[in-house]
């Protein structure tokens, strides 16, 4: 099995302020933009996609980023990276529907030192 990094999630405080940055001041494309883009946003940024996601705490803590590796089958990537001794939750297949008419999937996990991971069929 093959796993690509195809987004990379930063959270954030403010949407409205990070996205005009990124969009006016870096000039990233937006490539993704949902009904709800005060919650999440994504933008081109070359070789994988940069997402915004709301969320980042308003004290110094911060969460860190989340790299979001695409698995067109959540469930077998979920399987295949257990079975190597990875830690992840449970599937969870939420209400956003993909281009492709299936419903958007997510497994989280962690590596050695507890940084957060994804699994996602989203493209």
């Amino acid at each position: 099995m093959r796993l690509e990094i195809r987004r990379v999630v930063v959270f954030v405080r403010d949407m409205e302020v990070q996205a005009r940055f990124y969009r006016e001041v870096l000039g990233l494309p937006l490539v993704l933009n949902p009904d709800d883009e005060a919650q999440f946003v994504e933008f081109e940024a070359g070789g994988c996609r940069l997402a915004l996601h709301s969320g980042g705490l308003p004290s110094r803590a911060k969460r860190p980023t989340k790299l979001v590796f695409y698995a067109q089958d959540v469930a077998a990537a979920r399987a295949w990276l257990a079975s190597r001794g990875a830690k992840l939750g449970k599937v969870k297949s939420t209400a956003v529907d993909l281009a492709d008419g299936s419903r958007l999937q997510l497994c989280d996990g962690q590596d050695p030192e507890g940084n957060p991971f994804q699994l996602s069929n989203r493209v």
